[in-house]
């Protein structure tokens, strides 16, 4: 960044450009009058197919993999690097080869996914994480700390409203304030409710199963 007591000058080159050579680049030219956007080039679909570094996935590779890890953080390398080869572009497909390189991906991924509900907690499957993380985002010790002039809580936050992870047990309940409250907002509405529930069993390894409660107005 250069700076002057006229303007300022931002340039922002391409984070893979060490990777494949990519040229394209953006500058931003400030004045106290005008700001002006410059670019060099322009990014394609094959502008990063040439990557150079062949030890570590490639650009695309890496990019298919963390979409599939934000989907189910919880997926194993095996059935990612299986689900990469079904993919209709053959540059995301991952050799069986590099089955340490595609578990260190996935494990990184999954921490980028999970760290913003996690509250740093290592959610490892096991009854303690899980039930570390409900005591943190517990909604009656939330609501408690935000009505104290604590943290803030907000609409779409994750929140746990009970739970139970021992003697045989277990049961969690989360939600979001914004969702917990549509059943007032229902009811106020004065329409009348239907309270519709679904449930999926069988596809987690921990076989905790999901049930979800929905409330529509007629």
């Amino acid at each position: 960044m250069a700076r002057s007591h006229d303007y300022t000058l931002n340039t922002f080159a391409c984070p893979f450009a060490d990777r494949c050579s990519c040229r394209v680049k953006f500058r931003i030219h400030a004045t106290a009058f005008k700001i002006k956007l410059e670019s060099q080039g322009e990014h394609t679909a094959e502008s990063h197919v040439q990557d150079k570094v062949t030890k570590f996935l490639s650009i695309q590779q890496s990019a298919a993999l963390e979409q599939m890890v934000s989907t189910n953080p919880m997926v194993s390398a095996t059935s990612v690097r299986r689900g990469l080869d079904l993919l209709p572009d053959p540059a995301a497909h991952i050799s069986p080869s590099k089955p340490r390189l595609v578990a260190r991906a996935v494990s990184a991924a999954r921490l980028r996914t999970l760290q913003p509900f996690s509250h740093g907690e290592k959610l490892d499957g096991d009854e303690g994480s899980l039930t570390r993380l409900s005591s943190k985002i517990y909604l009656r010790t939330l609501v408690e700390e935000h009505n104290h002039g604590g943290k803030h809580l907000e609409l779409h936050q994750p929140v746990c409203v009970g739970h139970q992870f021992k003697d045989g047990v277990v049961f969690g309940c989360y939600s979001t304030p914004m969702l917990l409250l549509h059943v007032p907002r229902g009811i106020n509405s004065e329409w009348p409710l239907t309270l519709g529930f679904d449930s999926t069993f069988g596809i987690t390894s921990k076989k905790f199963e999901l049930m979800g409660i929905s409330v529509n107005s007629l």
